[in-house]
């Protein structure tokens, strides 16, 4: 535990914040969104897994191979040449070396890092880091890896996130209900906690003085994020330009308009009161490369080059105002804070107008009230798209630039909407005609501070104490809303029962029209049949009456009469016939 005379620092007292104390100027970071890691730092934590640490050291002399067994029971064996003699092999757990003896000649193998020497090794890679000895090589990593690398947080996969899941949340903490409900003391949580926030959000951002800046700027920096210089800021703007007459953004004079295009290609397609402003013909020298940004009505030279915006390089920069003491030019203007002072207390700013094609530049008061961009610098390997700045989640540009030494930098794509009381957040216009909506965040402490990540539509989560009072339910954001997904199983069954039922009674209503119409039919042949029996029982009876009998009929030769006796003698038949039968 002695201490070391060049760094002050106890042997085995190299920790993260130690780091962070003596290399915060070198931008020395491990950062959530991005996982940038050092190659030396992955090798440094996946070489101490235990299980994988050479355990012992041995020749099989019957098999002839040289034996190494793992912690974890593997053994890994080399085949030594049929004619060698005398082998034998040591292996000292302490240094992590094995000496192998074969014909008279010893080799020794080391470098090799077990439980005994591995904390010595960090310490002394942390040391040499921290004295500025050995350089940080950044990679890039996906966000399932957590930890820094070094002694005392070690690399590891992150627990908080599965495949395609979110890690459950402890409850809901709605925001926009007008409670001031905060999220809890960081006395009261521990590393992994989540909570999920219901948050206004609009696409403006805040407003903030110098000094609420600079304070953004020290809370964000271990990531590399810093206020862009006015250099920044004329680099990118000069990057950005078509001509190069009208890469002028450098000039060290305020109150004026640089440039023709830079805040045109800049600013976001909406939001912005869109004028016209002068022709192409009196202003544009290089008109042919103006021709994609104005409109295409009419001849090349005779065209109005629209002021309005493009986004050209996704920066979305919008017109959120700015002003002192109040804000004011909501949907007119924007103007930026830079980190670089002029007339000794006050400080360059940059501004984008909604009738100007170029960007003016300002001497403002630090009291000023102005929109944030933050910058970091491009190392070729880290643009990620999105990253964690100060503990929320923002878009990312990377943005062409004259001024730095690889001709890109990393911007902000949004403005900064940082709404901790200690920075004194204005909204824009002072809240009006602001287009807010509600965002759900999955906030995680991660030891040092609140990560927070926007859920998208679609997105699910467990939450162990629901809103609607239950436990351990999935939920789910629908149409911009969160959702209890057991509930829209239930309704969904309850939605497909019922559409099953509505189809049984519409078939059941179609069998009772036809059944109801075959007993209209039924009742009508019944009667039918009724009336005919009753029709054909009278018609019997007279028929009866008229048939002729077996017996009874008499033939008088005297007068030739012939009488047919029938059933009913009112209908006896009497025949005269006119014959002669002569005398026998």
């Amino acid at each position: 535990n002695a201490t070391d005379s060049e760094s002050g620092l106890s042997h085995f007292e190299y920790t993260y914040d130690d780091v962070k104390a003596k290399k915060a100027e070198e931008i020395v970071t491990y950062d959530e969104a991005t996982g940038k890691l050092t190659v030396n730092e992955i090798d440094h934590n996946f070489i101490t897994l235990k299980d994988g640490m050479v355990k012992s050291v041995n020749v099989d002399k019957v098999e002839n191979h040289l034996v190494l067994e793992l912690n974890n029971g593997d053994l890994l064996k080399a085949e030594l040449p049929v004619f060698t003699k005398n082998v034998s092999a040591e292996y000292d757990k302490e240094n992590g070396v094995i000496t192998l003896k074969y014909d008279d000649i010893t080799k020794t193998f080391d470098g090799l890092f077990t439980t005994n020497n591995i904390k010595e090794y960090l310490d002394k890679y942390v040391k040499d880091y921290v004295l500025g000895r050995i350089e940080k090589q950044v990679v890039i990593t996906d966000e399932t890896l957590n930890g820094c690398g070094i002694y005392g947080m070690p690399l590891g996969l992150n627990i908080v996130e599965k495949t395609a899941y979110f890690k459950p949340v402890k409850k809901v903490i709605d925001k926009t209900d007008g409670n001031n409900n905060n999220l809890p003391s960081v006395d009261n949580v521990k590393t992994g906690d989540r909570y999920l926030t219901i948050e206004y959000y609009n696409p403006f951002g805040y407003l903030y003085t110098y000094n609420a800046a600079k304070l953004i700027e020290e809370d964000s920096k271990l990531n590399g994020w810093r206020i862009p210089t006015k250099s920044d800021w004329d680099g990118l703007l000069n990057a950005v330009e078509l001509c190069d007459e009208d890469r002028n953004h450098s000039a060290l004079t305020c109150n004026y308009m640089f440039g023709k295009v830079a805040g045109k290609v800049l600013k976001s397609v909406d939001h912005w009161l869109v004028e016209s402003g002068h022709t192409c013909a009196e202003d544009c020298t290089c008109q042919q490369d103006y021709n994609e940004y104005v409109e295409q009505e009419n001849e090349p030279m005779n065209k109005l080059c629209s002021t309005g915006g493009v986004d050209a390089y996704g920066m979305n920069i919008l017109p959120s105002g700015y002003g002192c003491p109040k804000p004011d030019y909501f949907g007119k203007s924007a103007m930026y804070w830079t980190n670089t002072t002029t007339n000794v207390t006050d400080v360059y700013t940059k501004v984008f107008k909604h009738n100007k094609g170029g960007v003016g530049q300002m001497a403002e008061s630090p009291n000023n009230l102005c929109s944030l961009r933050l910058v970091k610098d491009y190392d070729g390997s880290n643009f990620n798209g999105i990253e964690i700045i100060n503990g929320v989640a923002y878009k990312t540009a990377l943005m062409p630039s004259e001024t730095s030494e690889n001709g890109y930098a990393i911007w902000m794509a949004a403005n900064a909407a940082f709404d901790s009381a200690k920075y004194c957040p204005e909204l824009p216009n002072l809240g009006f005609n602001l287009s807010d909506s509600k965002i759900y965040y999955i906030n995680e402490w991660n030891g040092f501070q609140w990560i927070k990540r926007a859920m998208t539509e679609g997105d699910s989560l467990v939450i162990n104490n629901g809103p609607d009072n239950t436990v351990d339910n999935e939920f789910r954001i629908i149409e911009g809303k969160l959702v209890n997904a057991n509930l829209i199983v239930v309704k969904e069954v309850i939605n497909k029962y019922d559409t099953a039922i509505a189809d049984v009674n519409a078939r059941i209503s179609v069998v009772d029209e036809k059944l109801n119409a075959n007993i209209e039919v039924t009742n009508k042949l019944v009667e039918d049949l009724a009336n005919e029996i009753e029709r054909s029982t009278s018609e019997d009876e007279i028929i009866k009456g008229r048939l002729i009998k077996n017996e009874g009929s008499t033939y008088s030769c005297v007068d030739g009469i012939l009488k047919l006796a029938t059933e009913d003698p009112n209908n006896d038949i009497t025949i005269a016939l006119d014959s002669n039968y002569g005398t026998f």
